[in-house]
């Protein structure tokens, strides 16, 4: 089993230093091989930025001496734009690099106590699974560390089937990924995430439009929101993949609760409740999509 940690940055080293931090709090309960793209300048007083990135990477692969098997930092020579960067790293890693399991960190997402053996557990016991409902099948495509939840005092064990794409902290097995975007990464690696989607969205059969895309009253594209994200929820919409959820989270959206602000956590009572890979069993709080 070949296993790897993908971190992506931009430059914004106030957020990529929090989310080495978060990783270097977890348990870790196998080895990996770490991987750490960084996008290139889009202009050059996003120069120095980088230049931290850099260096934040270098400190945490020292510091995770012994816990990781090997380490590469790749520094893009230009400015990619955020869907390039994180489409061409995962195919790097999936279809080029053959890893078995992938677990993705991008420099917005802080993982929180538990985030690693949560995805660890998931990986091992559920994702790639059928389950099936009354007359519904669901793939479980992937796990993810975000949620938000109702109150302080949700079960740990307890987790949600969500019709859904979060990319705030997730993992998948290249198994899964290659039966479902295996046909349409060569694509992107040639002619570009955008443009692979342009071709995706004029292809949609109109008997099963798709909800991240807009139509007029006769059927025909009117526009559609681009991106890493909403092309890989069409890709789950076109194959029914679904995605697991923790009740209580394992991590945060730096940008969306503001953890490089001067503001107070959102969940105060959770951060600190620790969760190791032993707490998690098939208990489910029922299936919840969105």
């Amino acid at each position: 089993m070949r296993s790897a940690l993908l971190n992506i940055a931009f430059a914004r080293p106030q957020y990529f230093e929090q989310v080495l931090d978060g990783l270097r709090a977890q348990e870790w309960n196998r080895k990996y091989d770490y991987y750490c793209f960084i996008d290139g300048p889009r202009t050059i007083n996003d120069r120095a930025a980088i230049d931290e990135n850099v260096y934040l990477a270098k400190q945490f692969i020292k510091d995770m001496e012994g816990k990781i098997y090997s380490s590469s930092i790749i520094l893009r020579s230009k400015n990619m734009g955020c869907d390039d960067n994180i489409s061409d790293a995962i195919i790097r890693l999936l279809l080029e690099r053959k890893y078995d399991e992938l677990i993705v960190v991008e420099e917005d997402v802080l993982p929180m106590k538990g985030f690693i053996p949560w995805v660890e557990w998931g990986l091992d016991n559920i994702v790639g699974n059928n389950m099936e409902t009354c007359c519904t099948k669901r793939t479980i495509f992937n796990i993810i560390g975000f949620s938000e939840p109702k109150s302080t005092k949700e079960d740990p064990k307890a987790y949600r089937i969500n019709r859904w794409f979060t990319p705030w902290g997730w993992a998948t097995k290249r198994d899964v990924w290659l039966k479902y975007f295996g046909e349409y990464a060569v694509d992107v690696a040639f002619k570009g995430l955008h443009e692979t989607q342009k071709n995706l969205v004029e292809d949609y059969p109109i008997k099963n439009k798709s909800k991240f895309v807009q139509y007029d009253s006769t059927g025909k594209v009117m526009g559609y929101s681009g991106g890493w994200d909403n092309f890989t929820n069409m890709i789950g919409e076109i194959n029914n993949l679904h995605e697991v959820s923790p009740v209580v989270p394992r991590t945060r959206n730096i940008g969306r609760i503001g953890l490089h602000q001067d503001g107070d956590y959102l969940w105060p009572e959770l951060v600190d409740r620790l969760t190791t890979s032993e707490d998690y069993d098939l208990v489910k709080d029922g299936f919840h999509e969105v």
